[in-house]
Parts: structure tokens; C-alpha cells; sequence
């Protein structure tokens, strides 16, 4: 069970790597398509299956993250931050999946122990990759916001989690991953984010997409 934990907390540790090389209301547009590989991994695995919905918005999805990826006025290419945010989404989904697997063999509250306990040796094989140097944080409003976070976060895979016990991945996953609707608004207000009219419309269509996987 402890296996579990371990693995399913990877995508904790890869989250902030990922969002900092690109505005949030980006990279976390793109993040949010993670459900794309939950819901293959599961269909393959755990005899879920695919609805005509599901497919199509695996379709919208992946359209709408060249638009995401496009700046304005320039040709299309491939750029470092779109990689980094696709292969993020590529562990995220992975961690959903290994949840649900675990959880179709342990209880909820033993599983959220060996998630608990997981943490530890992540964070220790990511300081092994990551030789930056730590730094005590000063006690800013950046700092509190850190603590917020940090303290919100958890309690969303809690709730993510529960529902994997109670339902199918192939829709928990999904619906989780609106989120970007709330984020790209909130980092508009408050982080003063811009957004070209590509991009705009990839949003829109990578949210779509993926309430379309809810479907």
C-alpha cells in the first residue's frame, strides 16, 4: 500500500515545477487535460469504458491546446513550457489512475495513510533532482499564499480521492479538471495575467473539451 501512496503523490511534487514556467492560466488549461490519460489508463486496465461524449472531447481537448500553445500572429511551433505542461499532465493523469487502482483494493482512510506517509520519500527523490538551494522564507503575503495553498490543495484530493471510491475514474477525473475555468479568472483579477485571443480561444475549447469527459 505504501507503493501506492509513494507513487500516487508524485504529481504533488510536480505541480509546482510545472506552473511556473508559464502563467497559470496556461500551463493550468493544459494540466487540467490530464483526465485525457487517466481515462485511457482506465479503459485499458480497469474494463472502464469510453462514451461518443468522452471521445469527442478528448478531440476538442487536443485542438484546443494547439490554439493554447499558438501565440498571436506568429507561425506555430512547439515551445518549451507546452512540453514541460504536457508531460505534468501526463503524471497527474497517471497519479489519478494509480489512486483509483489503489482504492479498488484498499479503503479510503488506509489509502490516504499511505498517501500521508508516501510524501516522504517523494520529496526526497525530487531534493535528489533539484540541488537549488532551500531558503527560509520570509513571512510576505507571498509566503501566507503559499501556506493557503497548500492547505486548500490537499483538501481537493481528499474530496478527488473520496470520489474515486465512490464512483468510476473515468468521470471523478474529468469533472475535478474544470478548474481551470476558476483559475484563469482569478489569475486575470488578481495576477494580472494577459491572454492573446489564440489563447483565449484554446481556453475555451480545452474547457469544453473536458466537460465534454464528464459527459
Amino acid at each position: 500500500m505504501l507503493l501506492f501512496g509513494f507513487l500516487a503523490n508524485l504529481p504533488n511534487f510536480v505541480f509546482p515545477y510545472i506552473i511556473q514556467k508559464a502563467e497559470i492560466s496556461l500551463s493550468g488549461t493544459v494540466l487540467a487535460t490530464y483526465p485525457i490519460y487517466t481515462i485511457i489508463l482506465s479503459v485499458l486496465f480497469l474494463s472502464e469504458r469510453l462514451t461518443a461524449f468522452q471521445l469527442f472531447g478528448i478531440l476538442v481537448i487536443i485542438f484546443g491546446m494547439f490554439f493554447v500553445a499558438k501565440p498571436e500572429n506568429e507561425k506555430f511551433y512547439i515551445s518549451t513550457w507546452i512540453i514541460w505542461t504536457i508531460l505534468g499532465s501526463v503524471v497527474i493523469g497517471l497519479g489519478d489512475f494509480i489512486g483509483k487502482v489503489a482504492l479498488t483494493k484498499y479503503e479510503l482512510n488506509s489509502f490516504l495513510l499511505a498517501l500521508a506517509f508516501g510524501s516522504i520519500p517523494s520529496l526526497l527523490i525530487f531534493r535528489i533532482f533539484d540541488r537549488s538551494p532551500i531558503k527560509l522564507p520570509k513571512l510576505t503575503s507571498n509566503f501566507r499564499a503559499s501556506i493557503i495553498g497548500n492547505f486548500i490543495m490537499p483538501m481537493g484530493l481528499l474530496s478527488l480521492y473520496t470520489s474515486f471510491s465512490k464512483g468510476p475514474a473515468s468521470l471523478s477525473s474529468p469533472v475535478a479538471s474544470t478548474y481551470p475555468a476558476i483559475t484563469v479568472v482569478l489569475a486575470y483579477l488578481y495576477l494580472k495575467e494577459k491572454i492573446n485571443r489564440n489563447q483565449f480561444v484554446g481556453i475555451i475549447m480545452v474547457t469544453a473539451g473536458v466537460v465534454f469527459l464528464g459527459l
